[in-house]
């Protein structure tokens, strides 16, 4: 796959994004520890057969730098909504999964004029994460990390141009720390086209003992008024990487139904 490669200067760091394809616009938005190309592998050959593909490397991940030091949903979203004005798109399709879905809840509440359609995967967090905080705590735990993620270590490593990784590690666990939910009002706000995808194995979507799948679920239905639900069986909480092949056909059947 040929890929256009550019960097722009956004509230002060030097943005890195690329494209290919032809079509109307789809930006792709990838969660942390990883990079558009990595969180998008299986998905950039089908879709950009149908779309013009704008996968950014979000701030402090990939090949973007950083000025600041932390990762923050509001901040990447303004880092989004100046690169998407410096290229001149008006209005495109989203898929964003996991800090990408909840960057794009909050691009639709405040921006909904750009937005064609959206599709958030893995976001069950932007509800469930307060419950869970115990949890993702011990997960995210720098030593543990040295013990049993050894190879995945390597990996942000080679990825990573501007951050180092324990650096990464430490503005992820001070982000869930710090993290606000969003609340059903916001989601009332919603009124853009949504396809929500959870990965039936995801660790947020299938602890039944917080009731996180039911309250997302139930949330997100009563409240956003055009939304539809995917649950991708065989898939964790990357569902694109884990069952693409189910999930390209689900969220290409969305992006191009009328």
């Amino acid at each position: 796959m040929h890929f256009k490669e550019f960097k722009v200067k956004v509230n002060g760091i030097s943005l890195a994004f690329r494209t290919c394809g032809k079509g109307e616009p789809l930006v792709l938005i990838h969660g942390v520890t990883t990079c558009g190309l990595e969180a998008w592998k299986h998905q950039i050959e089908p879709f950009s057969v149908h779309f013009e593909l704008i996968i950014p490397d979000l701030r402090g991940h990939g090949d973007t730098d950083d000025n600041i030091g932390k990762i923050d949903d509001l901040l990447i979203l303004d880092d989004l909504l100046c690169l998407l004005d410096r290229i001149g798109i008006k209005k495109a399709f989203f898929c964003g999964h996991s800090l990408g879905a909840a960057v794009l809840y909050r691009l639709a509440i405040k921006c909904p004029d750009i937005i064609e359609k959206m599709i958030a995967a893995s976001g069950c967090h932007v509800i469930s994460l307060p419950k869970m905080i115990d949890m993702e705590m011990k997960h995210w735990d720098i030593e543990r990390l040295k013990k049993e993620a050894k190879k995945w270590i390597q990996h942000l490593k080679k990825i990573h141009k501007h951050t180092h990784w324990e650096e990464m590690i430490h503005r992820l666990r001070s982000y869930l720390l710090s993290y606000k939910p969003l609340s059903p009002e916001d989601f009332s706000k919603i009124s853009v086209p949504v396809l929500v995808v959870e990965g039936e194995d995801d660790m947020y979507f299938k602890n039944r003992s917080y009731r996180l799948d039911y309250d997302y679920i139930k949330i997100v239905h009563e409240t956003i008024p055009n939304c539809c639900l995917s649950v991708i069986p065989n898939a964790g909480h990357s569902v694109q990487l884990d069952n693409p092949k189910i999930f390209n056909q689900v969220a290409l059947d969305f992006l191009l139904s009328a």
